[in-house]
């Protein structure tokens, strides 16, 4: 806890973090496995319907929608995977940076608004689909509150890169605050027997001191 204040803003910094690589991850998933294959099943019902098949020109009449209406609802569903797929790799990537925070707040709350405006679209036209509208909402939504954990915490230390320090930053701070490790009694006392012999060889150098002959003093 020695990273924060107190026990509240470690349980924040924890709580977004793993939100947001949580929410990350199963964007990312439900983009691939759900919205993009709506999107592609819509083009197929549409193209086929366009070539005269009759299955799916059935459909589309028990349905009461028209070919250009599937067209457009399967663009909506193409550009909604790719937001998600955008935004799911964004916060997974930035789960643990404070001061990209603003910014994961905002592309959540953008996709949020994507796909309140896809849900309207698609009950409109009757296309709403019940287990499509939870996890379109309540992901965006989640990705959304775990990244205000975040800000939150950004504006109470404007200066710190990350929520959490990782395993690799934790080494580096150990190495750093590790004490100098003492030199053994057998490295010591090597020292101080150098010393002592260069304090005997100074000693004879200046005791060996040339006096002036009769002869130069003539």
């Amino acid at each position: 806890m020695g990273e924060f204040k107190d026990q509240k803003e470690l349980k924040m910094a924890m709580s977004g973090r793993m939100g947001l690589m949580a929410g990350g991850v199963l964007l990312i998933f439900t983009a691939l496995s759900s919205t993009l294959m709506y999107g592609i099943n819509f083009f197929s019902l549409a193209s086929n319907a366009s070539n005269g098949d009759a299955e799916c020109l059935e459909i589309l009449a028990s349905a009461n929608v028209s070919i250009s209406l599937i067209q457009i609802a399967a663009v909506c569903f193409i550009i909604a995977a790719i937001a998600e797929l955008a935004v799911g790799a964004l916060c997974a990537a930035l789960s643990n940076r404070l001061d990209k925070a603003v910014f994961t707040v905002r592309a959540a709350a953008l996709l949020l608004g994507v796909e309140i405006l896809m849900q309207v679209f698609l009950f409109l036209t009757g296309l709403m689909n019940l287990s499509l509208l939870i996890t379109s909402i309540v992901i965006p939504a989640y990705l959304l509150w775990s990244a205000t954990r975040l800000r939150k915490l950004a504006k109470i230390y404007p200066d710190r890169k990350t929520a959490v320090n990782t395993k690799k930053a934790r080494e580096q701070q150990k190495k750093a605050a590790a004490p100098v490790q003492k030199k053994s009694l057998h490295e010591r006392a090597m020292m101080n027997e150098s010393v002592h012999r260069w304090d005997e060889v100074q000693e004879q150098n200046s005791g060996t001191v040339e006096v002036p002959s009769e002869e130069n003093e003539d």
